[in-house]
């Protein structure tokens, strides 16, 4: 994996996750809170080589800081975000 960004961060209603993968993967997406517990699995398949980018509802979410967890078969890259309201 090349690299992970997001946009609108903080972010109100919907954060767009930009990845980019060196080969053909499964990949997992998931939110955790700041205590570790699992909020949401986002996204769980195969994707292609490339360059990919997602609109995640957040609007669900309440107020505060969470992790966003990408895993690969190349490693695991988790970053914050905040949802504003």
């Amino acid at each position: 994996m090349d690299c992970i960004r997001f946009f609108r961060n903080p972010a109100q209603n919907e954060l767009t996750v930009r990845y980019s993968l060196d080969k053909k993967q499964e990949i997992i997406l998931e939110v955790f809170g700041l205590d570790g517990k699992l909020v949401s699995e986002i996204l769980n398949e195969t994707k292609p080589a490339g360059h990919h980018e997602l609109q995640v509802d957040i609007k669900n979410l309440a107020y505060g800081v969470y992790m966003m967890t990408l895993t690969t078969q190349t490693g695991s890259y988790t970053l914050p975000f905040v949802v504003e309201k």
